[in-house]
């Protein structure tokens, strides 16, 4: 199966536009044959698959069955493809948590507690237990005291 004229210019255009951070994972210089012929290389791995073998998979899956010695360029751009933000969403509701965290009181204390305290705002969605926080904090607390009897 040939990969069509639409996806590669597409492909293409996306290289170039990730240039610089794909540039750093290859020694050459970025030419058609070798995109085309990377894109071609790694369709073909993915070629034998299923379409629900494909819709089950996920771009870290992809991303972690993808060599980076064999595909550079495509591995570079997956990795690309997880880091992004899929919104702004996040970011703007740690502004919104430090706004109501940092009031008149807690003016004094200190970074890591700000933050914490941040992330936990941003974050109350994550149902945590409280005890095996209790004992987290019992193991690493400078206060606990050892009373032999």
């Amino acid at each position: 199966m040939k990969i069509s004229e639409e996806i590669k210019g597409k492909f293409k255009q996306l290289v170039e536009t990730y240039q610089d951070i794909v540039d750093e994972c290859t020694d050459s210089n970025l030419n058609d044959n070798l995109l085309n012929g990377e894109l071609d290389f790694w369709y073909t791995k993915y070629s034998i698959l299923t379409s629900s073998e494909l819709k089950n998979k996920n771009v870290i899956e992809l991303y972690s069955q993808t060599s980076p010695d064999i595909y550079p360029i495509i591995s570079k751009l997956l990795q690309i493809f997880i880091t992004l933000p899929v919104s702004t969403a996040t970011g703007e509701r740690s502004f919104s948590t430090l706004r109501r965290l940092k009031t008149y009181l807690r003016n004094s204390s200190g970074q890591i507690r700000l933050n914490g305290l941040a992330l936990l705002n941003t974050y109350r969605d994550i149902n945590m237990d409280i005890n095996d926080v209790l004992d987290e904090l019992a193991k690493k607390s400078k206060r606990k005291l050892n009373i032999n009897l």
